[in-house]
């Protein structure tokens, strides 16, 4: 009887298959294989996030950006509008297609070549035919109609630079019409994929599911949203990661309806998670940095059984100003409460996020038997991401930095000038490695 040996010669099933969490989600089957696309239908509003209830159809041409060859590519839609309930979605019907390499391909559901998706459902394209490589900007086309009256969710809005133009065609359903006139004016809300995903051979890099709110979503970011998405998480990954961008405008880490109908579905699917909450539970439910703990802990559980490595992330601070964030001195810390518990919380992480064996958060500088941190292989956190040192004026000074240029607009959420600091402070590339 032969058997399959390794480069050592050794039988492979003389050793024990390593778990899931070590082989890397991409090695187990269909994984996130694009950019630019948003599994959470939301803008800074909820009227932002969906069409105007007037015109009942939109083509949106959306581009996407592939890192890595990448075969039987899926497209998933969804139908849920930022905090909107199925009793306030209306049904869609979606008909779809795809340019690689100037040839146009239909995208079919089921054999069909439209399908339904009520609200707060998915619908999952047939595999697509071609081969994408690696370094391929692909045009996604969508046609999504509604009943009169109703809405469409929103998320993206036309953006072109460097040669990479989106666009977008009302009344007519374009996505099988070879050369459409499309209409390029930049701001109009799109309407496109929550996920593409596919068979990645040899993925140079990881694969990342972005779980936040508004700052991690990119509210703030003015810059132009291609060649990358809003926000320093993906300025950072400079589309050389594929990712899910899962972040919801007002979220927190106690809001369990949101993050269960969307980024809860897909948990597990990506081989990271950045977890970026924590400033809405502080500044908005004002909760303590001890239940704030007890709230992530469990969302890092969560992801980490289903397999994914999470990065945890120090929170901002928020500030009001004077002379519109030119100084530091003329900024005033918002709630110095609010504003100790997230010191406490930062130090905390920055501690290794101690805890014992059975997950309930202790002090930072505990140093009791039986404490694990992250490193350890029981903690559910890989590893975290210092965003708040990059922000702040100085570690702990609850204050934003303002070498950079205006780093807000609002006293929250980073301005381009700012996102680009951040982005540039980190290194994902060695915080996220493959494997």
């Amino acid at each position: 009887m032969a058997y399959m040996k390794d480069k050592k010669g050794r039988r492979l099933d003389s050793f024990e298959v390593a778990p899931r969490e070590l082989l890397g989600n991409a090695l187990m089957g269909l994984r996130p294989c694009a950019t630019r696309t948003r599994l959470v239908y939301a803008r800074d509003t909820g009227a932002n996030s969906q069409s105007d209830g007037v015109r009942t159809m939109r083509t949106s041409m959306t581009k996407h950006f592939f890192p890595d060859d990448a075969h039987n590519i899926r497209v998933i839609y969804g139908d849920s509008a930022w905090w909107n309930t199925n009793t306030t979605n209306s049904p869609i019907t979606i008909t779809a297609s795809i340019v690689v390499a100037g040839q146009l391909y239909q995208q079919t559901f089921g054999g069909r070549a439209s399908t339904i998706i009520d609200p707060m459902g998915y619908a999952t394209s047939d595999p697509i035919a071609p081969k994408i490589p690696a370094g391929t900007w692909v045009e996604i086309r969508t046609c999504v109609s509604v009943a009169s009256g109703a809405k469409w969710p929103v998320a993206a809005v036309v953006s072109s630079a460097g040669g990479v133009a989106e666009a977008f065609f009302d009344d007519t359903d374009v996505t099988m019409v070879a050369s459409p006139s499309w209409n390029g004016s930049t701001g109009v809300a799109l309407y496109g994929p929550s996920a593409i995903v596919g068979l990645v051979p040899n993925p140079s890099r990881p694969s990342v599911l972005l779980d936040g709110d508004s700052i991690l979503q990119g509210s703030g970011d003015s810059s132009v949203q291609i060649p990358y998405d809003s926000g320093w998480a993906c300025k950072a990954m400079a589309n050389q990661f594929s990712y899910l961008q899962g972040s919801l405008h007002g979220d927190s880490g106690v809001n369990p309806v949101p993050w269960g109908r969307d980024r809860g579905k897909f948990g597990g699917c990506t081989d990271y998670v950045i977890s970026a909450l924590g400033s809405n539970d502080l500044y908005v439910n004002l909760r303590t940095a001890a239940q704030l703990q007890v709230t992530l802990i469990a969302r890092w559980r969560f992801y980490r059984d289903k397999g994914s490595r999470v990065l945890a992330t120090t929170i901002t601070p928020r500030t009001s100003s004077t002379d519109a964030w030119a100084t530091v001195a003329n900024q005033t810390i918002t709630n110095s409460t609010v504003n100790a518990h997230r010191v406490e919380y930062n130090n905390w992480l920055r501690d290794g996020a101690p805890m014992t064996s059975a997950f309930a958060a202790v002090a930072a500088g505990t140093a009791t038997a039986g404490t694990i941190r992250i490193g350890d292989a029981a903690h559910p956190l890989y590893d975290y991401l210092e965003i708040a040192d990059l922000a702040e004026s100085a570690r702990d000074s609850g204050k934003w930095a303002i070498d950079s240029g205006q780093p807000v607009a609002d006293g929250t959420h980073p301005t381009s000038f700012m996102v680009g600091r951040i982005a540039a402070g980190l290194n994902l590339t060695n915080e996220m490695p493959k494997f």
